[in-house]
This record gives structure tokens, sequence and C-alpha cells, in this order.
């Protein structure tokens, strides 16, 4: 189907007909943004979007979103553990959560903006600190006042400072204002330096707003920095507010530095750097996040253990962001240490996407090896894997019991184990039997020995209380395995039995009821062993019998009574393994 869009201008003379030029000009802005946002003219990329058109990508957006495939095409999932859906496949978003903790921890961003906060406040890169380091001792008083051709500016500098040799403490004060008629625009910058020989301290706070018809945007920078010799630690804070037309936007990126070596520098980029000086570092963010070392003539792996830089950052990155068709909110909270080669992260990621997915992460990274536990939500589904070599859950206060471990031996229960197969719980209520109390002898009144048939299976230490109980094959240690069997007739009876992967031997008996005043014989044979006959009067019979069956194998035991009318019973017990 076509797309629905506005009612067409109305046909009109050509616009160079119009005599008028700021009419004309206002007619033909008029038409051209018509074109465009109807997909006339331009791109298309433009162009407005109706509610079916939102509508009809929602499904699109989603999938794009969670990075999966649509329901008629399901993605096959190419990272491991986590939990199984039908067939034993999982979930598109157990997939897409474990393939977002099984990822390096990325810190291209996080290190860049760490070097940024060493390197701000420096005589280098920042213009107000070279201007107190020019400063003469005394009073600072600076005032610029311009107002012509449509736009007003005016600036005002004050300053003061002491020194001592090459010891100094001065504070900078730089305010700027300006309007036209298309914007306006307010600065101000506060410093604070102090220097002693090889010490240095600062502390610097920008504050900046703008706006116009068609934006407005207001900023904070501020930073804060210490060196001694080439010992530094820094902490700079980035706060955006930006409104416009088709949206909003707020950020907040905050950055808590410590480093050894600072002098040297520090690049973060997938190709190979131009070093300034020996142990510079790069990391490598093509090759997984790689720390390399400058040794003076090649860039090589930062394992060597003589190396003294050392680095510990905390980053923190806030977004929020909203316009027509979309909205997101993100907080990244990056921890990281790096020492002689070593590189050790912990991530915390929290997302919310068009009010139809959130995630939750926690990543942990040292050294290539990646653990962590996530929360995954679409609205529809909802996934929480957790990743690592040992799965514990500890008691409080007791710190030498684990109730519940999985590691990769196995599944390891400390405690009582409750199964249940109905809709009630394992406290007794409704719906459920309470096992501890249809235990043996537990029955309020009763004999001991009571049993009841419980709903629910228990195991608890070297007891197990269960309604039903299937066993193929059962070793018990102590030969305490039996397999009976029992048969009855009149004259004669017979029983099979069956032998295991170790074959069964067994003890029949045999006994036979003579009902006349005559002898009778009773014979109990067969079962891979001889005959034995037992003779009886007037009476009972009866005649005790062993053999063996081989493994795998199946052999008929029988009991005779050669005279009379009376009953003939055969008992066989066996022995398995």
């Amino acid at each position: 189907m076509s797309k629905q869009i506005a009612p067409a201008i109305p046909a009109m003379p050509p616009l160079s007909a119009i005599k008028d030029e700021a009419t004309r000009r206002a007619l033909q802005a008029l038409a051209d943004g018509w074109n465009v946002r109807n997909a006339r003219a331009g791109d298309g990329s433009e162009r407005f979007l109706t509610a079916a058109d939102v509508f009809g990508m929602a499904d699109a957006v989603v999938a794009s979103g969670l990075g999966i495939a649509t329901p008629s095409t399901p993605s096959t999932p190419t990272g491991s553990g986590g939990g199984a859906g039908g067939g034993g496949a999982l979930s598109p978003l157990a997939a897409k959560l474990l393939e977002t903790l099984g990822l390096p921890i990325d810190l291209s961003s996080s290190l860049a903006h760490a070097q940024k906060a060493i390197d701000y406040l420096s005589v280098e890169n920042n213009l107000s600190i070279a201007r107190i380091k020019a400063m003469e001792d005394g009073f600072l008083s600076e005032r610029t006042e311009r107002i012509a051709d449509g736009s007003a500016l005016r600036a005002d500098v004050r300053g003061m400072k002491v020194s001592v040799g090459n010891n100094y403490a001065a504070i900078l004060e730089e305010s700027t204002v300006r309007a036209t008629q298309y914007d306006a625009m307010a600065q101000q910058i506060t410093t604070l330096a102090a220097e002693t020989g090889d010490s240095f301290a600062a502390v610097q706070t920008t504050l900046n707003v703008q706006s116009s018809e068609l934006a407005a945007q207001a900023n904070t920078i501020t930073a804060l920095s210490a060196s001694v010799d080439d010992n530094a630690g820094a902490i700079l804070s980035e706060q955006t507010a930006r409104a416009d037309a088709d949206g909003a936007l707020a950020q907040q990126i905050t950055t808590v530095v410590a480093t050894t070596n600072s002098k040297n520098s520090t690049f973060v980029q997938s190709t190979a750097p131009t070093a300034t000086r020996v142990n510079d570092l790069w990391i490598d963010t093509g090759n997984n996040n790689r720390l390399m070392r400058w040794n003076g003539s090649a860039w090589v792996p930062a394992d060597d253990a003589r190396i003294a830089q050392s680095l510990a950052l905390i980053s923190t990155e806030t977004t929020a962001r909203a316009d027509a068709v979309s909205a997101l909110a993100s907080d990244i909270t990056t921890v990281a240490t790096v020492l002689n080669g070593n590189v050790a992260t912990v991530q915390e990621h929290a997302e919310a996407i068009d009010g139809i997915h959130a995630q939750w992460t926690i990543k942990t990274d040292v050294n290539g090896h990646v653990a962590g536990i996530g929360l995954m939500n679409d609205g529809k589904s909802s996934s929480f894997v957790v990743n690592a070599t040992d799965f514990v859950v500890a008691r409080p206060g007791y710190a030498d019991r684990v109730p519940f471990q999985i590691n990769s031996s196995g599944i390891f229960f400390n405690g009582t184990v409750s199964f249940a197969n109905d809709a009630g719980k394992l406290d007794g209520v409704a719906g459920s039997t309470v096992v501890a109390n249809a235990a043996v002898g537990a029955s309020a009144g009763s004999a001991i020995g009571y049993w009841a048939r419980p709903n629910t299976t228990l195991i608890d230490g070297n007891k197990i209380y269960t309604g039903d109980a299937y066993v193929d094959t059962l070793q018990i240690k102590g030969d305490a395995v039996t397999s009976v069997a029992y048969a009855e007739g009149s004259g004669g009876a017979s029983v099979s039995m069956s032998a295991g992967d170790d074959g069964l031997a067994y003890i029949a008996v045999g006994s036979g009821v003579n009902a006349t005043s005559g002898s009778a014989t009773v014979t109990v044979g067969g079962g891979g062993g001889s005959s034995a006959v037992g003779v009886s009067a007037w009476g009972n019979a009866a005649v005790m019998f062993g053999g063996w069956i081989p493994p795998n194998s199946s052999r008929t035991i029988s009991c005779t009574v050669s005279a009379g009318t009376g009953a003939c019973m055969l008992t066989v017990t066996g022995r398995m393994r």
C-alpha cells in the first residue's frame, strides 16, 4: 500500500511571478519543506512518519535493537551455558545475554576519557592554566565590550596571583556573554591553580549555555588534578543537556583516575600510534583491547614485570535521550586497574529502550577471562544468566556451609532438598503435602512406623521420602539388594528369574501338602542347578535348593508334588549386584 501523505499544495502560478521578495522566499521555503518531508525531494531520510509507519516497523525495530532474528528465522546462538528452552535451544533473549556477557569489556571510551582527565589541566592543553602561568603577581582585571552589526559581546576577566621563586598560587575568572539576532551564549570559567617544584594542583569549572530558535544546550565541565613527579590523580566530569524541535538529550560522563608514569602517553585506537617516549602504552581496540608498550623501537606486549606504570580509574557514563519516535536511558559504570601488563575491569550497564526493552548486566574481565550476571526483558519473555566457573549460594554467618553450588564437577546440595509437581507450595499450604509430617513416626497419635504417601519428594541427608520411586538397577553396599519371586499351585508351581550384569545367585524353597495318607515326594529343580528331593508322609514336605543364573540370562525354577492333591508353594530369593 502506498504511503499516506498530506494533501498536496494547491496549484498556483510559478513563484517567480511573485514580485514581493519576502513573500516569494517564504512560499518557496514552505514548498521545499513540504516536498522534503513527503519524500517528493531529497533522499527520503527526512520524510515524515505516520502512525501506520511506526506500528508497521515495530517488530523490525525490536529485532534490530536486540540483535536477534525475527520469529520466522530464529537465530542460532553462538554462546555457551545458560538455560535451554524447547528442544534444548537457548531462547533469543538468553542467547543475546550470554553473547553480551561473553564479550570482553571495551575500555576504549573509559581509557580515552581517563587520559583526557589527566591531560585536561596541563599547560599544553588548557588555555586558562597557560594564562595563569604567564600572569604577573598581583591583580588582573580586563573588560571587553562590542555592540555592532546586530550582535553584542561583553567579556570580563579577573584574576590574582602570588609567587615566591617558582612557587605560585592563582585564581582566574573568565566570563563571556554574546547575543545576535539568531542565538545567544553565556560562558564562565573559574580556575584555581597552585604549583611547587614538581607538585601541581588545579581545579577548573566551566559553565556554558547556548540557545537559538532551533535548539538549546547547557554544558558543565568540572576538572580536578593533582600530580607529583610522574604520579597523578584526576577527576573529570562532563554534563550536557540539549533540546531541539525533534527531541531531547541529557548525558553525564565522570572519570576518576590515578596513574603512575603519567608523563608517558596512553593511546586508545585500532592502529599503531606514533610513540612519544619509551614505556608509552597503547590500548589496541582492534585486538580485544590488548595492552602494548613502546620499548623504544617497537610496540611489544606489556607483560614485562619491570614496567612500573600503573593505572586505576572509575568511569561513569549516563545518557537519556527522547524524541518523537524513540526513547533511551543508559548508565554504564566501569572500574579498571592496570599494572605490569595485567588489566582487571568491572562494568555495570543498565539500559531501557523505547519502553519495550530493558537490560542490566555486570561483567568482570581479568586479562580476557569474562564472568558476570545479566537480566534482560523485552515485555514478552525474560532471561537471567550467570556466567561463572563456580556458582555458589552461601548462608550468611556460616562461612563453611554452602547449601547449593554448581561447578565443572557437578551440582551439589548441602541440606534438605524438596521437589513438587503440583501448584502448591513446599510450606504446608493447601495443595501440597508437608513431607516432614508424612515421614516415619511423624503423625501425631500414630504408632511408630506410620507412613502417609506424600505428593512431594524430599531428600534429607540419607533419607528419601517419595510417593513413587522407579529404579532400573539398584546397587547397595554390603550385597543388600535381593530379588524375590513366589508362586503356588495344586500339585506344582514355577517362577522365572532374570539375572543382571553380574549374574544371580539364588536359593529356592519348595513345600508341598499331601492331602492323602500315603507318602509324597516334593522336587525342586531347574534354574541352572541340580534338583533336590524331599519325602513326606501324611502332612507337609519342604525342600531347599540353591543355584546360579549366568549374567543377563533367565531361568525357570519349578516345584512339584508327586502324589496327593495338596498345594505346592515355591519361594525364590536371589542376590543381585
